[in-house]
């Protein structure tokens, strides 16, 4: 099982800018952690923390990773609009993969290697092969500048963000969608 390093508010400036490999999202509603962004950085950490549980403010995002805050999402996953240079994967149920354009073949190699056939299980096993793939490149994609450190710091649900979210929930039906057009 990968270790994932939860971000509460007092961490995002201690890792940002993070420099993704590939990252998921889920919607708003999603079944899953709804709102949480699970993010696999290109020196091999796993990040995750929740645009919906008021830890996150919309420059925070922006500073934390530019790639992420950009990200244009369609419900359904039908006409994602990531950034130029990533290829986006539907996982179903509200969850959304994006995997950088440069490491998707290799991507797409081990998915095959390892018999994976439904959205589902690509949706539980993705960090794990983008773990295998960063293992295999490592001197290709070694970012040293985001060492684990002890800013860690749990924080419970935030009111007031799922308040701001519901306000803006409408955005989600119109077309495409940033998490930053929720955070507004």
């Amino acid at each position: 099982m990968e270790k994932i390093r939860k971000l509460g508010i007092n961490d995002i400036l201690c890792v940002a800018p993070l420099h993704p490999a590939a990252y998921s999202i889920s919607e708003p509603g999603a079944c899953r952690g709804y709102g949480e962004v699970l993010l696999n950085s290109i020196d091999g950490i796993l990040y995750q923390f929740s645009f919906l549980r008021g830890i996150i403010t919309s420059e925070q995002l922006e500073a934390l990773c530019p790639t992420l805050a950009i990200t244009k999402l369609q419900i359904g996953g039908q006409g994602d609009f990531p950034p130029a240079g990533w290829i986006p994967l539907y996982l179903g149920l509200g969850n959304h993969l994006f995997v950088k354009e440069d490491l998707f073949d290799d991507f797409v190699a081990e998915v095959e290697e390892r018999s994976i056939s439904s959205r589902g299980e690509l949706y539980k096993r993705w960090p794990e092969i983008m773990r295998s793939i960063l293992d295999k490149n490592e001197s290709n994609h070694k970012d040293s500048s985001h060492e684990l450190n002890t800013c860690e710091i749990e924080l419970p649900y935030g009111k007031e963000k799922f308040d701001i979210i519901a306000k803006n929930s409408h955005l989600m039906f119109e077309g495409p969608f940033t998490i930053l057009d929720l955070l507004k």
